[in-house]
């Protein structure tokens, strides 16, 4: 049996970033990929700045990494939802991973990742142009033990309560039978920008399926840039997002709970791996070993991101193209 495993990616006017995605994927083709052939997809929303045309300008150079290239542009912007499924749609591996083309891929091996279970939590190391966010980043790596101990029945009541911060939905893997369901897609797709708190509703309140397999796990795989993403204000679709998440909460009966509070039942966990962290760290030696790696793996980050910038650099300085304008 042949082994194939797909990247997905989703992109809309990724034009500063979409180079550096590319190359991470590059770093896990050519560090992990094996004997492993590789597909890759790319599905574009529509995009009115360069980010196609700089796509096209990678694979000339880099397509012979790939076992098989689809480059998908959309005729009009459909939103982000359309555009996810159409990717989900077009997998036809058993082994994926979808991200942004605003993120980039960790030096952990995806390829490695799934195996026998239906929907895995991971944590995202957050990052901008400055860097590395290792506050953010260790707030949810530990939103994840939330639903450490009784998993399915937690993330049930955390999302029914809209609990739902622990999500980080760029760090999770998913089974493609599960995204490519019919009924799911049906459900989700009364919504236009979001597409993985609906899923999550479908999956876990919905059907109340305790056969889902689900496990942690205890590495990241993705830098998740929290800077240029689709619920930023200064994206142009802000308003209609934030319209339409209120819309979801009230259509699916969930509490809306404010970010910005802190919330005793879903952090109560967390604060205690915080005060084992940083005022006993002599006294719990795991807690002392726990924070020693994560404090290693964002260094490890922060010198994979810089990488993956020179990475970038590079190839831009060996290209030439003609800007696009608007």
């Amino acid at each position: 049996m042949v082994y194939v495993f797909t990247f997905l990616t989703l992109t809309y006017n990724h034009e500063k970033c979409i180079i550096e995605h590319l190359e991470s994927i590059k770093y896990q083709i050519e560090n992990h990929a094996n004997d492993r052939k590789v597909n890759i997809i790319i599905c574009d929303d529509a995009s009115t700045d360069n980010t196609v045309l700089l796509i096209e300008k990678w694979f000339e150079v880099n397509k012979i990494l790939f076992n098989q290239v689809t480059i998908s542009v959309n005729p009009k912007n459909l939103g982000v939802v359309k555009n996810y499924f159409n990717g989900i749609n077009a997998v036809k591996t058993e082994k994926f991973k979808c991200l942004a083309g605003d993120d980039i891929y960790f030096i952990n091996n995806v390829f490695d990742v799934q195996g026998d279970y239906d929907f895995a939590f991971s944590y995202p190391i957050v990052f901008s142009e400055e860097g590395i966010n290792c506050e953010n980043t260790l707030k949810r790596m530990y939103r994840i033990d939330c639903v450490r101990k009784n998993t399915h029945e937690s993330v049930r009541k955390f999302i029914k309560k809209g609990y739902t911060p622990f999500f980080g939905a760029p760090a999770i893997f998913y089974d493609i039978k599960i995204l490519q369901n019919e009924d799911l897609q049906k459900f989700v797709g009364q919504y236009k920008w979001i597409e993985d708190l609906p899923t999550y509703y479908h999956l876990f309140v919905m059907n109340k399926n305790k056969d889902l397999k689900i496990t942690i796990l205890d590495k990241a795989y993705v830098l998740y840039r929290n800077t240029m993403g689709i619920s930023k204000k200064k994206h142009s679709s802000f308003t209609s997002f934030d319209d339409e998440r209120v819309k979801m909460y009230e259509q699916l009966d969930m509490k809306l709970n404010p970010r910005k509070y802190l919330i005793p039942e879903l952090y109560s966990d967390a604060v205690n791996r915080y005060r084992k962290l940083y005022i006993d760290n002599k006294i719990f030696k795991k807690s002392k070993d726990e924070f020693m790696r994560f404090e290693n793996e964002m260094k490890l980050a922060d010198i994979h991101y810089e990488e993956i910038k020179k990475r970038a650099i590079n190839f831009y300085e060996n290209i030439s193209f003609e800007v696009k304008k608007d």
